[in-house]
């Protein structure tokens, strides 16, 4: 699903999926992007040990999730140019979340990861 060493490192939810750290996420946007898979968007999340938290507000509120949504397909858009799209516009929505990171208090031993949702062609 991921490379070796993208998956050594990810956080593994009890379903499967992967949640990756700030250093690793962008890798694992170019691996999606390599394999044709288009990102759908993503969620923020924090785990401390084998438990999931909701994102802490920076201003210091209650806990909330924070996502993103890439917009969907264009009706003349390839395959193709929507993965790219989709790619280009998660490492934005990542840059922006990112630069709140240091901001946030985290849980002793907690840190932030970044779930993906991604597709592929379905050969429409």
């Amino acid at each position: 699903m991921f490379s070796p060493q993208l998956e050594k490192t990810a956080f593994r939810f009890g379903n499967g999926e992967y949640a990756f750290s700030s250093s690793d996420v962008l890798l694992a946007i170019s691996e999606r992007e390599t394999l044709g898979r288009a990102i759908l968007g993503g969620e923020v999340y924090v785990v401390q040990g084998n438990v999931v938290h909701a994102m802490p507000h920076v201003d210091g509120r209650g806990p909330s999730l924070i996502h993103w949504e890439t917009p969907s397909r264009q009706q003349r858009e390839t395959w193709k140019q929507f993965v790219v799209r989709s790619a280009e516009f998660t490492r934005q929505a990542f840059r922006a979340i990112q630069s709140d990171e240091r901001s946030i208090q985290l849980p002793p031993g907690g840190r932030i990861v970044y779930n993906l949702t991604w597709d592929e062609e379905s050969g429409e």
